[in-house]
């Protein structure tokens, strides 16, 4: 059984982030609509990937982000065949393609399983 989403605002939402050189805070970065769960979210900035973790916080949407120039074809396919929603920078939703064999739970049942997914490489960051 999945845990109810969250509809409140977060402790913390009046803190201050800061993206590309500008002060925000949780509260006031841009909203996104409703994402479907399980979803990867590409981002082409910092501000798309912050908005999707606080989303991500917000309703408990199962989330992976990563930047788009990260993610290639192939990775979008693995992604989509093991139950992902890719969710493009221009808000353009492609859906998970799941075979026959890995349908989606019915609701209030545990998702199905997912094989491994081909992990990408990290890159540390520093300012």
């Amino acid at each position: 059984m999945t845990a109810p989403r969250r509809t409140t605002a977060l402790i913390g939402d009046d803190n201050t982030v800061v993206v590309a050189g500008k002060s925000v805070t949780w509260r006031t970065l841009h909203k996104l609509p409703q994402l479907p769960s399980p979803a990867a979210v590409l981002v082409d900035n910092g501000a798309d990937a912050l908005a999707a973790v606080r989303h991500h916080a917000v309703h408990g949407t199962e989330l992976l982000v990563a930047t788009s120039s990260r993610v290639d074809n192939r990775m979008r396919e693995e992604l989509g065949e093991s139950g992902f929603a890719i969710v493009l920078p221009t808000g353009e939703v492609i859906p998970a393609k799941l075979s026959g064999s890995r349908n989606p739970a019915a609701p209030g049942c545990s998702p199905p399983a997912r094989p491994a997914v081909r992990s990408a490489s990290v890159i540390p960051w520093s300012p």
